[in-house]
């Protein structure tokens, strides 16, 4: 039977073999954050599709009908919740990613502050909380359009 080799004497193996598998449960978790993150982006991403094109569709449609106020009241209210519901979702699914980013940061800080995990802040970019940051903003200015028909679609 052979023996492990052995590090040099100042640099504790089982230590730092600890501080590479933490920095990689780090590293998972971010991503399952960010994978919830992209998920309720495409989720609400085809909500605010689906809830103007239905409006949208309807009110043209409408155009050569007799029943024109009726169609397009009730398409309007539809689309309107469609994209109100898609709106929310990506809201709060913005508001639970920053939150859950911030408690993971200030738990890897901590353990940078007692010498056990190095902390590297620049791996904590998410272009997805941008991109969902400007999907609600775009959202609220489709809801403009379709409560008050007036915007940047209409």
């Amino acid at each position: 039977m052979t023996e492990a080799p052995t590090a040099h004497p100042s640099i504790d193996v089982s230590a730092e073999l600890d501080a590479h598998r933490t920095a990689l449960a780090f590293e998972r978790t971010r991503m399952a954050v960010e994978n919830s993150q992209m998920t309720a982006l495409r989720t609400s991403l085809a909500l605010i599709g689906f809830g103007f094109t239905i409006f949208t569709f309807f009110k043209e449609l409408a155009k050569d009908s007799p029943h024109a106020e009726a169609i397009t009241t009730h398409a309007r209210n539809f689309g309107l919740t469609l994209v109100l519901l898609g709106v929310v979702l990506c809201a709060a699914a913005l508001l639970l990613t920053c939150r859950q980013y911030w408690a993971l940061r200030k738990r890897q800080q901590d353990l940078n502050e007692k010498c056990v995990q190095p902390f590297n802040p620049a791996s904590w970019a998410s272009p997805s909380v941008l991109i969902s940051g400007a999907l609600v903003i775009a959202g609220v200015g489709v809801l403009i359009d379709i409560l008050m028909r007036v915007g940047p679609f209409g």
